[in-house]
């Protein structure tokens, strides 16, 4: 009877989490929607109404940064978050915000200091490969190479299949002058996600930076295809006669 009772209770709680999972991605759909539309008013209440279901949804809270961004609110919201910073001090997710607008801000000093924070107090586990991710990236743009591969690394382990990742650490080799490691990165992040312009146009310039013009050229010419201008201008001046 007493098992009976916790499957019975088990059912229940899952199927609760499961409509409040649909909930909050029926909001977040419909916020994307207007924020195609760059209206951010619209897009913004249906935010909060997801956060309404779960308030520290790690999800709704990057979109939440994102389209304050694109509105040019993002003052307001960072007197927000150091608000609920001097109200929670301890809770992860708003460190993790406004490192997130640190990093928009260029204060990537103030960046890496944040998402520290949000790692020592203990940011949800499944959010831990953003918090390394950003962080690395932090770290990169700051000039340190050394801390950005480290958490590069923690970022892989957690998610091998990341394209981001593997293409912010082909960047980070770049900048070292190491580009056969470059070339092997950004190869990582093609296997994963093949319609990036931006990867190619890098991969590209790797392999124009160790004099391998035809694989350079295939690159160009492939990052052209999607949309990259840059991958279009050198393609033309470097590969067509």
């Amino acid at each position: 009877m007493v098992n009976r009772i916790i499957i019975l209770l088990f059912v229940v709680f899952g199927s609760t989490v499961y409509a409040q999972d649909a909930l909050i991605n029926a909001e977040l759909k419909q916020a994307d929607r207007y924020t195609t539309l760059n209206n951010y008013t619209e897009a913004l209440k249906h935010i909060e109404n997801a956060l309404d279901i779960e308030p520290l949804h790690i999800i709704t809270l990057e979109k939440k940064v994102n389209i304050m961004i694109q509105a040019g609110k993002e003052k307001t919201l960072l007197k927000e978050i150091d608000n609920n910073i001097d109200i929670y001090p301890q809770q992860p997710e708003y460190y993790y915000m406004r490192g997130l607008i640190n990093m928009y801000r260029q204060k990537y000093g103030k960046a890496v200091e944040d998402f520290l924070n949000a790692d020592y107090y203990n940011m949800p586990e499944e959010a831990m490969e953003k918090i390394y991710f950003n962080r690395g990236t932090a770290y990169y743009y700051y000039g340190d190479f050394t801390k950005a591969e480290e958490d590069f690394k923690q970022a892989i382990q957690l998610n091998p299949r990341s394209a981001t990742t593997y293409h912010s650490w082909g960047m980070l080799k770049y900048e070292q002058g190491l580009f056969d490691d470059a070339i092997g990165y950004f190869n990582k992040a093609i296997q994963y996600e093949d319609n990036s312009g931006i990867t190619y146009y890098n991969l590209g310039m790797a392999y124009y930076k160790i004099g391998e013009l035809k694989d350079a050229c295939h690159n160009f010419n492939r990052a052209c295809t999607f949309q990259n201008r840059s991958g279009c201008k050198i393609y033309y001046l470097e590969c067509t006669e």
